[in-house]
């Protein structure tokens, strides 16, 4: 049986020796030998007799580096069951970690748990001006505790977890509001070091009936099920509503990608001075640069949102950013020069194409403005304090630094936006699939149909901007020259992925907002064009 190593990082007072006293007192530790190793000495002390010998300190300095020569030490010397490693937050946890990798003490020992421990009285602070060094704890820990949250604002402890599961995002984390909260879930084995000790929650079990009770009325329904996919779904659906989903995913994945990388050099490389020359202080015209600057930036709809959340980390107006969003996709060289291919001998449908886009972008976002970003926009994207976003590689000269930044909130941001835009893309898939070639080829009499349904097909269909133009095309034998322009334009400000985005970064009731309103301001606008 392998030798189990716990460690516990964190900053001097953070709980770290409390919580390992703890774990021996009441975590069923005190039949193991235990051997542990502090690289600090705080108020709180554990005395080995009390342990009849089977508990071992040893005393190091911070300085004092950890390798595969201290443990194999420890382990001939000791031979314990367990090795539990307190580490000051203020040491080199890289180097720390490398001290474990080697073949030997592979075969002999693995690393259990790594904890990190932050006290809430201190965390906003520590996140401010230590963020690096909270990065390397929080990013390699398996466990996060919150100490002394008793008397901390509830929404300040949510956003100091936003900003951590920023960094890690599978972490359990425990929040404890005393000590004497934390030693009672020691005690009642909801936080263990063994792991096969910990108890299941209350939620887990209820998930789990859940999925029980649903897998069992499916399986009382599966024939009823079977008989209505037979009678009215084509027999290969699953097959089409595959190949939709995937066509969604190619088309939108690098774009989102390219978008990531934009939105996170605009936050470490670009000053909010440059920003403030480029866009004025007027509204108006500020919004008239924030909808043609997307010629610049070859994005689609998906990959325009990344860069409208770091244009309001930048403390843009909220103008600016929903211009920007909306028109992007449009004036995209891509979009245009695709367009453009399609419809060879009707310019004028990419004129009108892009001058509605942007006339229509403007609009929406000027009404927009009324709002203040910081009321709409959710509070960990505006109000994040990780060190990515304000930390050193935003202030660092060295351009390697920066590059590495980019590096890893490009990281952040895609993992961030490409949930939702997949969970977008499966429904988006589903519906297209549902519906069936005969609602699609169902076509309406009048301007005002033609034109709703189109703009509920640009919708439901959630294409790419750079190749949508492709597939409006084939809608001109049966709906109008101004319908598909409806298509052409709405699409790309708005679809089932892209909604599904921007509720991920912005409130519900403001989503609703802005859907409502270009779908109002587009309808008018495209009603009067002459087509």
């Amino acid at each position: 049986m392998k030798i189990k190593v716990d460690i516990l990082m964190g900053f001097l007072g953070s709980g770290k020796t409390t919580l390992i006293k703890s774990f021996i007192e009441n975590g069923g530790l005190r039949d193991e030998t235990v051997v542990i190793v502090q690289y600090e000495s705080g108020k709180t002390t554990i005395k080995e007799e009390k342990f009849n010998n089977k508990i071992i300190i040893m005393q190091r300095k911070i300085d004092e580096p950890f390798n595969k020569n201290c443990l194999r030490e420890i382990i001939s010397k000791y031979t314990p069951d367990r090795i539990i490693i307190e580490y000051n937050g203020m040491g080199d946890t890289e180097k720390f970690l490398e001290g474990f990798n080697d073949p030997y003490l592979e075969k002999i020992c693995k690393i259990n748990k790594i904890i990190s421990t932050l006290d809430m009285k201190t965390a906003n602070m520590y996140l401010i001006n230590m963020a690096n060094k909270i990065r390397e704890h929080i990013v390699n820990s398996d466990i996060i505790i919150f100490n002394n949250a008793n008397n901390m604002n509830k929404d300040t402890i949510q956003n100091i977890k936003r900003n951590i599961r920023q960094i890690n995002e599978v972490a359990k984390i425990y929040e404890f509001p005393t000590v004497d909260i934390e030693e009672k879930s020691i005690r009642k084995k909801k936080l263990c070091l063994n792991t096969s000790e910990e108890k299941v929650g209350s939620k887990e079990i209820i998930l789990v009936i859940l999925g029980f009770m649903i897998l069992f009325w499916l399986g009382l329904c599966f024939p009823l099920v079977s008989d209505f996919t037979n009678s009215y779904l084509d027999k290969n659906w699953i097959n089409s509503f595959n190949k939709i989903f995937m066509g969604i995913l190619i088309e939108t994945l690098p774009f989102l990608l390219i978008g990531a990388f934009l939105s996170s050099m605009i936050q470490i490389c670009v000053s909010e001075n440059i920003l403030a020359k480029i866009f004025p202080r007027n509204t108006i015209m500020a919004s008239i640069i924030a909808a043609v600057s997307g010629i610049l930036f070859p994005v689609c709809d998906c990959g325009t949102i990344p860069v409208a959340r770091g244009f309001l980390k930048k403390g843009l107006p909220l103008s600016v950013a929903v211009t920007f969003m909306l028109s992007a996709p449009i004036v995209n060289p891509i979009a245009i020069i695709s367009t453009l291919y399609a419809f060879p001998d009707m310019k004028y449908i990419v004129v009108y194409r892009v001058i509605l886009g942007i006339i229509i972008s403007i609009i929406v976002g000027l009404i927009m403005n009324r709002y203040s970003a910081k009321d709409v926009v959710n509070d960990y994207i505006i109000n994040c304090q990780c060190e990515l976003c304000s930390g050193e590689y935003t202030t660092s000269k060295n351009i390697f630094t920066k590059i590495k930044g980019v590096f890893l909130l490009a990281g952040d941001e895609f993992i961030n936006v490409s949930k939702y835009m997949i969970v977008g893309a499966l429904l988006s898939a589903s519906i297209q699939t549902l519906i069936g070639q005969k609602v699609i080829a169902f076509v309406p009499e009048g301007k005002v149909a033609s034109l709703i349904i189109m703009m509920v097909f640009a919708f439901v269909f959630s294409v790419c901007s750079t190749s949508d133009a492709f597939i409006a095309k084939g809608f001109l034998n049966e709906f109008s020259k101004g319908s598909v322009l409806g298509f052409l334009i709405i699409g790309p400000m708005i679809d089932i992925k892209n909604t599904m985005m921007l509720l991920g970064s912005f409130k519900k009731s403001f989503v609703v907002k802005l859907l409502s309103l270009i779908i109002i301001v587009s309808f008018i606008l495209l009603m009067l064009v002459p087509l």
